[in-house]
């Protein structure tokens, strides 16, 4: 009798701690899935905040990319025609700098919750504490305002405008660098007023210094029709070369800037005297540009401005 009591109480106890674990196992998984739904509320509360914080980090992103491919081609270290343009290509990029917007940071999604098979009781207990708490702590309305994304186009604009006349002024510098007769004979044949050109050659050149050590490695002569005939003393069967630079003028070309601007100091030597004077003479990259001296000063210059934009278009 006394082995069927405690049989019966052993049945007993277990059967009320199953029932307490089935409490508990209930009471948890009502608290873990009200949290999930609460979760998944949430993160679809935040997914258009997260959404406007990521497209705010392409946006600045797109900048970055427009300032490297900027930076870039600064670090060839091409010489541009015009310094300037590198001056206003770094300043647009500064511009840039300063118009980012601080990037705010994603809010972190909740996570789901589940109930391990291996817990007891207290472990359950301690679910349903932790999933009532982040429940409780997942209130959409403390969702911060959807932020406003920036709009950089006027800046990468700027950037992308500020380094095609950077890179074009690189082009130009290029062009006057030690260029061919043919290319230099191409771009006077642009100018109006130019009526007619020749290059030297070795066997042609009355200067005689084509290919020699410190002289050009190009010069072109021609002809303007701002110079009158009747001022120049044009012999029978005298071509452009041999009328020399009194005709209109010639391009002389030199491997360096160095020699370019030796040859041009040379000339400066004359100006101001009378029939020695040569004319204006002015380098530009490794091209020594010389109208002649029967032009007025302004003639003179305005040639000048012509040839020197016609060598340095980009096309």
């Amino acid at each position: 009798m006394r082995r069927v009591i405690t049989l019966l109480s052993a049945v007993a106890i277990s059967t009320a701690l199953f029932g307490c674990a089935n409490e508990a196992l209930e009471e948890a998984t009502i608290a873990v899935a009200n949290y999930n739904a609460a979760a998944a509320t949430y993160n679809e509360a935040i997914a258009p905040y997260n959404e406007a914080v990521s497209n705010i980090e392409t946006a600045a992103q797109t900048v970055s990319d427009a300032k490297k491919t900027a930076q870039d081609a600064i670090n060839r270290g091409e010489e541009p025609f015009d310094e300037e343009t590198l001056q206003v290509l770094k300043e647009a990029m500064l511009a840039a700098d300063d118009a980012i917007a601080e990037k705010p940071k994603q809010l972190a999604p909740a996570p789901d919750m589940a109930i391990r098979d291996d817990l007891d009781k207290e472990k359950l207990e301690q679910l349903v504490e932790e999933a009532n708490r982040n429940a409780g702590q997942l209130d959409p309305s403390i969702i911060p305002a959807i932020p406003t994304i920036p709009d950089y186009s006027r800046e990468i604009e700027g950037i992308e405008s500020a380094l095609d006349a950077y890179e074009n002024s690189i082009k130009s510098m290029q062009q006057v660098t030690a260029p061919s007769d043919d290319f230099v004979i191409d771009r006077l044949g642009r100018i109006d007023t130019i009526t007619s050109i020749q290059a030297v050659t070795e066997d042609h050149d009355p200067n005689g210094q084509l290919n020699k050590q410190g002289g050009y490695i190009g010069c072109i002569y021609f002809r303007d029709s701002q110079v009158s005939p009747d001022d120049l003393f044009i012999e029978e069967g005298e071509d452009t070369v041999d009328i020399g630079t009194d005709g209109g003028g010639a391009i002389e070309v030199f491997k360096t800037a160095d020699e370019a601007n030796a040859r041009n100091d040379y000339l400066a030597a004359f100006d101001g005297m009378g029939m020695l004077a040569s004319g204006s003479h002015y380098v530009v990259g490794t091209v020594l540009v010389r109208t002649s001296n029967e032009l007025t000063g302004t003639q003179q210059s305005k040639l000048t401005d012509n040839i020197i934009e016609a060598l340095t278009a980009v096309d």
